[in-house]
């Protein structure tokens, strides 16, 4: 990744997330930015698990009881940190709220998630790789 990709992901600090949706979620960032999931992930605060995304829904059910407890739990904080951890491509988000949104690459299937910042693209791309354009 290079500088002016790194300035676009510093783009996301201070920001907040207005909306989330779907059943694989898409978040919605008041700079209009959009990050897209179809991967493991996991809030967490102060070290302690409070969800994990997709792996533990078992149901409609559980999908919109986890969906609530995220969208509660993010929804209008403020971001303090974004970062691409690099080689993994992993994805953490640091809340102003002491919360943590890890977000985890699973190299094996189609795109991991989606981050589209502005007019740049950051997708992962099976292999786990990044593509950005």
């Amino acid at each position: 990744m290079n500088e002016e990709d790194k300035k676009e992901l510093e783009k996301l600090r201070g920001t907040r997330i207005i909306n989330i949706e779907g059943v694989l979620p898409t978040f919605y960032f008041d700079n209009n930015a959009t990050l897209f999931l179809e991967c493991p992930w996991r809030l967490v605060a102060h070290n302690e698990t409070i969800i994990v995304g997709n792996t533990e829904f078992e149901g409609q059910s559980t999908h919109d009881e986890g969906m609530n407890i995220l969208k509660d739990k993010v929804i209008s904080k403020k971001i303090v940190d974004f970062e691409i951890k690099d080689g993994l491509y992993d994805i953490q988000i640091t809340f102003e709220n002491s919360l943590r949104l890890d977000i985890f690459v699973q190299s094996a299937y189609y795109e991991s998630w989606n981050l589209h910042i502005g007019q740049r693209n950051f997708i992962t791309i099976p292999g786990g790789q990044l593509a950005i354009f």
